[in-house]
């Protein structure tokens, strides 16, 4: 199951449980009737912070963190706008959370985008492997072969079992 499918299962849960989610916050009977009908808008969020970043991931292990970075400031610089017109100064009958959680999804929505075209315009065969144990230019050969060793029994502590 991969990462967009575990979030859209969260969100799909989050949003089936939104009446006892209510009732665990607060006692206030209004409250929980705003979380019980606008709950939808924020598990919207969840898938797409998943894929955001799930491609920020890979945009990181390509040594392109700048890009999504990029992306998600300007998302945000739109998303956090457009929260504010949508929550405030559109008309949702009394659900100002719909129209926040709306400009955020937005938000993440370019965001993730942006990701995509990184990811998809990347030359991944012109990429070197980073090599996780950089060598110290006068480090000692054995030295770095204990470090190497000690950095492979903290990984798997079973090894020497």
């Amino acid at each position: 199951m991969c990462i967009r499918d575990r979030a859209s299962c969260s969100a799909v849960l989050l949003w089936l449980l939104r009446v006892q989610v209510g009732e665990l916050f607060t006692a206030d009977i209004a409250v929980q009737h705003g979380i019980k009908t606008d709950m939808w808008a924020a598990c919207l969020v969840i898938p797409c912070h998943a894929v955001l970043m799930s491609l920020y991931g890979i945009c990181v292990g390509g040594g392109k963190a700048i890009y999504p970075s990029l992306g998600t400031v300007l998302g945000y610089s739109v998303g956090i706008p457009l929260s504010w017109y949508l929550g405030f100064e559109v008309d949702w009958a009394n659900h100002h959370l719909v129209g926040i959680w709306l400009g955020i999804a937005a938000a993440l929505v370019f965001a993730a985008a942006w990701s995509g075209v990184t990811v998809a315009c990347v030359d991944w065969s012109t990429l070197k492997p980073v090599d996780h144990h950089r060598v110290k230019q006068d480090e000692d050969p054995e030295t770095l072969n204990d470090r190497l060793m000690l950095d492979q029994q903290s990984e798997n502590p079973l090894a020497n079992t």
